[in-house]
């Protein structure tokens, strides 16, 4: 039997004191639950974790692997000063001193015109007036004895042996600070695989983050919070622990991601098109990484399982079905562009992909992006896009062209929500073909009614919308 987790594990915490994780939590289940129907006949089942100890996500016999790595990575991205050193020692509460790793050189780090500057060159009166002066709370007595000290030693050098020999055991690097935060801290859902037969169990294939206190979401491989955030939340406090788990995520090579709460509670479809089906970002991720994890398991009938684990998969194949009969072309194309564009413009069309707030968020949403239905739908939509600080999101766009050599084309587009995952490719256009056939299918029904071209294929004629796809490149 192949044990990926610890037997002993245990929540540290309550998840449920948080309504919007207990939302993201049932929706997770809800993706669970249809994702295991479909694998349940290959002999596995996806299962969630909730609030786990980070470091149970790894292997037991491998944890001493992170200790090292810990201790041999540069920190200085978690700090405001660039270019520091791999050990970096602050020393006291109020981390007075550094120390660096190369030369043992003893650095002033509380702040002001002599923030890290060599602590011996301080001027001689630095304590006695200016840090009295300006300095709040007053300067604890062993600081301004070790200030005092530099006229008892005629180097530099000797100064600073003294130094370390004397306040040394006060200090605790970064290295320290990390490692005591990642055996503290949990993860909020973690995703298993496992198989029936017990060979496979609590296999960690998926973190997830849910982000309700900053609202943030990894981009371009850095976390970075949002408006959504909670307005007690201290941005820099948050973005050093995120990154803390981005690093420690990467080193395990797991997939993680850190998204806010709308990850899960916006479903996005066709508005006025309720058979069109509707999907989230965080289902297609964790769809994305099940089939990569049973391609990993060599599975051999997974072929025969992907129709039922892709959303709106039938309609991909009753779509391209459709194209080769009426000798049309299509292409599948990635691209970024601007969300606001992308919305107004399938809005002209007058069936919008809408992004439906849950009503048990709605509330949440509304009022920290001060959306009113006042403002009208494009403008809610412009805030909701211009909260994430993103120019572009990913776009993927399904590109019909006739055989008539009009130049006419039909398209359709599924707009992204920006959410990376590390240590896994986002997932390809390919993912969502099926939603795109499904809503140029429909789109075409509604709009132009159904064409019957052959009583027997009952082919649909798919026929241009007359809307050039380059208006947006």
């Amino acid at each position: 039997m192949i044990e990926w987790w610890n037997d002993d594990h245990r929540p540290t915490d309550s998840l449920f004191d948080s309504p919007v994780e207990r939302q993201m939590y049932n929706d997770i289940n809800q993706y669970l639950y249809d994702l295991n129907g479909a694998i349940r006949p290959l002999g596995y089942y996806l299962d969630v974790e909730i609030q786990q100890p980070i470091l149970d996500t790894y292997e037991k016999s491998k944890v001493h692997k992170i200790e090292r790595a810990i201790e041999n990575t540069d920190w200085a991205f978690l700090r405001e000063e660039e270019g520091s050193n791999l050990s970096f020692l602050s020393i006291g509460d109020g981390a007075f001193f550094g120390l660096c790793s190369e030369g043992k050189e003893v650095i002033w780090n509380l702040g002001g015109n002599f923030k890290g500057e060599p602590a011996y060159n301080l001027p001689s009166n630095y304590w006695s007036y200016t840090l009295s002066t300006y300095s709040d709370p007053t300067i604890p007595n062993w600081v301004k004895e070790a200030l005092d000290a530099r006229r008892r030693f005629g180097l530099k050098e000797e100064w600073e042996k003294w130094f370390i020999d004397t306040w040394g055991i006060l200090g605790e690097t970064t290295s320290d600070k990390v490692l005591d935060y990642l055996q503290k801290t949990t993860c909020d859902f973690v995703i298993t695989i496992n198989s029936y037969d017990g060979v496979v169990a609590k296999r960690p294939v998926f973190v997830i983050e849910c982000d309700g206190w900053g609202g943030g979401f990894i981009h371009d491989g850095k976390y970075r919070t949002t408006p959504l955030k909670s307005p007690y939340c201290d941005e820099k406090s948050r973005t050093q622990k995120m990154e803390m788990k981005l690093w420690y995520y990467r080193q395990i090579r797991l997939p993680f991601t850190i998204v806010p709460p709308l990850a899960s509670s916006v479903k996005l479809g066709i508005d006025k098109i309720p058979e069109c089906i509707q999907t989230t970002t965080l289902r297609l991720q964790i769809t994305k990484i099940l089939i990569d994890v049973l391609e990993s398991l060599e599975i051999k009938d997974l072929d025969g399982v992907i129709p039922f684990l892709v959303p709106s998969y039938n309609w991909w194949s009753f779509f391209s079905n459709n194209i080769e009969q009426l000798n049309y072309s299509y292409t599948l194309r990635p691209s970024n562009l601007c969300p606001l564009e992308v919305y107004t413009e399938i809005l002209r069309s007058g069936y919008e992909q809408y992004a439906g707030i849950d009503p048990e968020q709605e509330e949440y949403v509304s009022d920290r992006l001060s959306l009113n239905t006042e403002y009208g739908d494009v403008e809610n939509y412009r805030r909701i896009f211009d909260c994430f600080g993103l120019e572009t999101w990913p776009v993927s766009t399904l590109v019909v062209v006739t055989c008539n050599n009009s130049g006419e084309e039909i398209y359709q587009r599924f707009l992204h929500f920006p959410f990376e995952v590390i240590n896994c490719e986002n997932f390809p256009p390919q993912l969502v073909q099926g939603i795109l056939a499904s809503r140029i299918h429909l789109l075409n029904y509604y709009q132009q009614n159904t064409k019957v071209r052959d009583s027997f294929s009952q082919v649909n004629d798919y026929l241009p919308n007359y809307r050039n796809e380059e208006s947006l490149s």
